[in-house]
């Protein structure tokens, strides 16, 4: 099968997102660019029809920014519902909702691990909000500038209660950005969870805030939920004492979970269908494909996904492609570091 246009790194999203971030930002860093920026799908033609029929449910908890990048290519096909502790956020997202999903809600909840009143902490930088206070370590040697503005009184429900409450579908895609809480999330919404295909959280791997759970804590709860880890985006930072340059180290990131393939049988037809075209346009193409040829109920729901499997290069074409690595491999070495003191695997979408 030759490559399809509608998934690859030509394509139109693509292409506007990168000259949009070039524009915008002295450094593409500050552009949070999607990190399946490479694989996102450009051209829903193929599957077009069936998602018309069965929309994808996404439930966005950290709803601050209203922004689904990585999902942008299918934003006509959305059924989104997101969720942020600052009422006023909430109400602004509300008011000037973005446009081109299939439905789109903000509502002002506090997810939380159990249902009633907890502490919610405003930060200077609103970004850092936390129901969690910062950890001294991390303060005093990598971010000296974060700090509690005020505190305020919530009252705080689980995922699967909101879900009822508001008569809510279950969600496809979860994901998750709460500054430190997400396990807590996850472990008090086991419905929502056994619903997910795809779940995506901000892990961390240094304690940003007081006795929050880490990467590892996450991943674990998540493998005994039936999944397994797809790709994790990385984010570097240096101490800000240290005035030259420095690899940093890896403070936190995004992580993908997918579902087993070995936990799919419990699934419709139509939900594993979503999941191979979530799938998709997250680059995991081989998974993708293996869910659609072992599985002749999704091939009959999506035959034009195969539109998006790529043939394999040539052994010419791979010679050609690993000579001119060489030379983008010297260069990159040559220039080291961003010369900033934070990177991401989002600036530098290489896989």
């Amino acid at each position: 099968m030759s490559e399809h246009p509608a998934s690859g790194p030509a394509g139109k999203i693509a292409d506007g997102i990168l000259d949009d971030a070039f524009e915008r930002h002295p450094c593409h860093y500050f552009a949070g660019l999607p990190y399946n920026i490479n694989w996102m799908i450009q051209d829903t033609a193929p599957v077009r029809g069936f998602l018309e029929r069965n929309p994808i449910v996404v439930a966005d908890i950290g709803a601050r920014g209203g922004h689904m990048g990585e999902l942008e290519g299918l934003k006509p096909f959305l059924r989104y519902y997101g969720f942020d502790a600052d009422a006023e956020e909430c109400r602004r997202l509300a008011q000037s909702p973005p446009a081109g999903f299939a439905g789109h809600r903000v509502l002002p909840y506090y997810v939380g691990k159990e249902n009633g009143p907890v502490d919610f902490h405003i930060y200077q930088n609103p970004g850092e909000s936390s129901g969690l206070r910062p950890s001294p370590r991390f303060r005093a040697a990598l971010n000296p500038k974060m700090a509690i503005e005020r505190t305020v009184r919530l009252q705080s429900a689980t995922l699967d209660r909101i879900i009822a409450d508001e008569c809510l579908p279950s969600p496809d895609f979860i994901k998750l950005d709460t500054q430190g809480t997400e396990l807590d999330i996850l472990q008090a919404g086991p419905g929502a969870v056994a619903s997910a295909l795809l779940i995506e959280a901000e892990v961390e791997f240094t304690e940003i805030y007081e006795g929050q759970p880490l990467f590892a804590d996450v991943a674990q709860f998540m493998r005994k939920s039936g999944f397994e880890l797809l790709y994790l985006n990385r984010v570097f930072q240096s101490r800000p004492s240290y005035p030259g340059e420095a690899r940093g180290q890896i403070i936190f990131g995004d992580a993908l979970f997918g579902r087993r393939d070995d936990d799919l049988s419990r699934f419709t037809p139509e939900r594993r269908a979503i999941y191979a075209i979530l799938l998709v346009n997250y680059g995991h193409l081989d998974i993708a494909r293996q869910i659609v040829e072992s599985d002749s109920s999704v091939a009959a729901l999506i035959p034009g996904v195969r539109e998006y499997f790529v043939k394999p290069q040539s052994r010419e074409e791979r010679a050609a492609v690993m000579s001119a690595d060489k030379e983008l491999c010297r260069r990159l070495h040559q220039r080291r570091t961003n010369k900033l003191a934070f990177d991401s695997d989002r600036s530098w979408p290489f896989r």
